[in-house]
Formats: C-alpha cells, sequence, structure tokens
C-alpha cells in the first residue's frame, strides 16, 4: 500500500500504530455520527476504523440505508433543524443544531460519546471470523443493535444478518427490516393481547401501507387515520376497506362507525403528541359501550389500549377525563420489545417471511437517492426531516 493511500477512507490501513489505537484494525470507512457538545447538537461524516471481527462477527460493506424516522431522533434528538447551521466548507458538511435550555435535559443519557446514525441497511460481508466463514461474499438485510448503517463499513454480529437471495437489490434489502419487523410486530402484539382488529394512524406512510397489505393478507381488519384525501385514494388503491381522514369535519363520526364495523379495541399512534390518542380512546369506548347488553357507571367491560410508536408531533400526549370508561391504557410501544416477548424460532418465521414477500408486502419505494458524503447538507436533511408521506430518501453508503 502506497503512503497515499495510507488512512484514506475505505483504504486497508497498517495496524501498527504507535498510539495503540488502530490495533487490529484493517479498514478506514467513512461514517455518520451525532454527538452532543457545549449544549448543540453535531452531525458529521467522519473517518472511522473499522475493526476486525471477533468471534461470531462479520464485516458488512455497505451498499444502501434508507433514512426512518426512527433515526431523526438519533440524529437530533430534541433539538430543531430550523436552527441548524450547516457548514459546507469542510471537506464533508457538517451540522451543528443548537439545543435550548429547557430541553437539554434530555440530553443527559446521550453521554458524551458520539452515536452511529443508521438503524437498517444492507450490504455485502466481506470479511469474516473463523467461525462465521460461511457468510463472506453474501448480501445480507442488517438491523445491528449499535446502529451505525449510515457507513461505508460496519462490524456486526453475524446473528444480526439476514441473508438476502441474490435476486433482491441492495436498494430493495436496506429496508427489509424496520418497518416490515414493526408492522409484524404490531400484527403479533393485537393478536396476543386479544384484540380482533386495530388503528393505525399516519397509515400512508411506508409502515402503514405495508400494515394494510399484511392485514389483508392475516383477515385482520384495520382502520387507517390519514390526513389527505389523496392518502385515502392511495390506501384505497391497496385494498384498504376502512380509512378515515382526520381533516374533514366528519371524522370523529367517521372514525366511530369503523371502529364499531371492525370491533377495533387497540390502536397504533405515530403522532404521539396532542389529542389524537385520547380520540382514539373515546371513539373505541363509543364503539364497545354500544355493543353492551348491560351499561354499568363504568363504562365499557372491553379492554381498550393505544400504543404511541412515534412522535410526529413532539408536544405532551392530552388524555380527555371523560368517555374512555375505566379499562383503557396508553403507552409506548417498540418493535424490539414486541420481538423480544417472541420465540426465537417465530422470531425467525418473521423475517423468513419478509424474505419471501419483499416485492409484495414488504416492498419500498423511495423518492430520493442521496450519496453518504452528501446526506448533511441543508438541502438533503431539509427534504428527508420533513418525514413527508412518499418521501422516504435512501443513502447510498460508497459514494
Amino acid at each position: 500500500m502506497s503512503a497515499a493511500q495510507a488512512g484514506r477512507p475505505g483504504s486497508t490501513t497498517s495496524s501498527n500504530d504507535p498510539s495503540g489505537k488502530a490495533a487490529g484494525a484493517l479498514l478506514r470507512g467513512l461514517r455518520i455520527s451525532s454527538s452532543v457538545s457545549d449544549g448543540a447538537i453535531r452531525l458529521e461524516v467522519a473517518d472511522v476504523v473499522v475493526r476486525s471481527p471477533k468471534p461470531g462477527q462479520v464485516v458488512v460493506r455497505m451498499e444502501a440505508a434508507p433514512i426512518n424516522p426512527s433515526d431523526l431522533m438519533t440524529m437530533l434528538g430534541p433539538a430543531d433543524l430550523a436552527n441548524a447551521e450547516f457548514d459546507d466548507t469542510a471537506r464533508y458538511p457538517n451540522v451543528r443544531i443548537p439545543v435550548p435550555g429547557s430541553a437539554r435535559a434530555a440530553l443527559v443519557a446521550r453521554g458524551a460519546a458520539a452515536l452511529p446514525v443508521g438503524q437498517e441497511g444492507a450490504g455485502t460481508v466481506i470479511m469474516t471470523a473463523p467461525d462465521c466463514a460461511d457468510w463472506r461474499g453474501r448480501r445480507v438485510a442488517l438491523m445491528p443493535r449499535t446502529g451505525g448503517t449510515f457507513g461505508q463499513y460496519l462490524t456486526v454480529s453475524a446473528g444480526e444478518c439476514v441473508a438476502v437471495p441474490d435476486h433482491i437489490e441492495a436498494t430493495h434489502a436496506a429496508a427489509l427490516m424496520v418497518n416490515p419487523l414493526t408492522a409484524l410486530a404490531m400484527v403479533e402484539t393485537v393478536v396476543r393481547k386479544g384484540h380482533r382488529a386495530l388503528i393505525n394512524t399516519a397509515a400512508a406512510s411506508s409502515l402503514g401501507q405495508m400494515l394494510v397489505k399484511l392485514c389483508r393478507q392475516d383477515n385482520i381488519a384495520l382502520v387507517n387515520i390519514v390526513r389527505r384525501e389523496e392518502h385515502v385514494r392511495t390506501l384505497q388503491a391497496l385494498g384498504a376497506e376502512y380509512v378515515c381522514n382526520s381533516a374533514n369535519r366528519t371524522f370523529s363520526e367517521a372514525l366511530v362507525a369503523a371502529v364499531a364495523a371492525t370491533g377495533a379495541t387497540a390502536a397504533f399512534d405515530a403522532i404521539g403528541g396532542g389529542t389524537m390518542s385520547a380520540d382514539l380512546l373515546v371513539a373505541m369506548e363509543y364503539a364497545a359501550a354500544a355493543r353492551m347488553t348491560h351499561p354499568t357507571p363504568y363504562g365499557s367491560v372491553e379492554p381498550k389500549h393505544v400504543y404511541i410508536y412515534g412522535h410526529l408531533d413532539p408536544g405532551p400526549t392530552l388524555v380527555h377525563a371523560t368517555g374512555n370508561g375505566m379499562l383503557w391504557g396508553i403507552s409506548g410501544w417498540t418493535m424490539a420489545h414486541a420481538l423480544a416477548r417472541l420465540t426465537p424460532q417465530r422470531n425467525a418465521e418473521l423475517r423468513q417471511r419478509i424474505i419471501a414477500e419483499s416485492d409484495t408486502t414488504f416492498a419500498t419505494t423511495y423518492a430520493r437517492t442521496v450519496p453518504l458524503t452528501q446526506a448533511l447538507t441543508r438541502e438533503a436533511m431539509l427534504g428527508y426531516c420533513r418525514q413527508a408521506t412518499a418521501g422516504k430518501y435512501l443513502i447510498s453508503c460508497q459514494s
């Protein structure tokens, strides 16, 4: 290796670093990270060392990674992009976003360490520990617990990878973890808790569209809530039977009618703040109370629950003092926690189903592809941070 190649992102590098910091390093590569410094979030494309795989590990040459709403939680934390200071003069763009004093308490748990960004992606295994030699050369989809898929290379446990058939391109394989597993975990939660139907908000999203197709296949009634008429048409084209537009004046009546028709007693709310969760509880209680043959002063006897899985509205979650009955609950919900309650065999079955239905039920489309080195530009961030329906971005990790 020439001196000009040494230390260049993506190149091999010597392991006899006199400082000892690069001991065992074989590669260097670019990676997006998020850190906290002087009351601000700092995002940067950094040149980092890629470690040799330990037993049970592989090194993946990342090819593509989608930007999900959950990735923005790691990237931005409580910071507001409107306050961002973009630096395009450096070799790679970086961003500093001051965090107001009132929101800085949320940064304490993060500590000072830089967090690697990116929950999922796809690539090719280029290096393995001796006990994982069979993985070498395979295309994989992955969702590592420590993140870091917004980068050129990643050392992960082989158990965090799913082998992908050759006919599935990396751009399609990149989004086969977060949204598909979330949709499947929602259905698993509903079935395990004894609910017969569910409600989903922000239902025209990539996840929402997967859920429509999944529930149709599994014969589970689904009430979809959207906020625009074009979203109604999008879901109806997929076969959705119940779609309610929250922007309509008749939304409350339409929601109650859909809940009554389906018997839904569980809801998944991606909005989080405001009164949506409360409105869902009221609709479910109204429909459940109408089914009672012996009314009680405590409302219906059917338990109702709202699972909050997103924060499109970062404000407080408001609950009505009356109209919910007494058997209700609101809680946070994550896909990882729901899957942890399933057996290893069931988890494996879900992943196998995703691969088998990768180009149908769990297919994802992208609005735009951005190079890794340009993902922190003003233009790119203003685009994907809007979290617009049909606005999913994909990072090309090797450019």
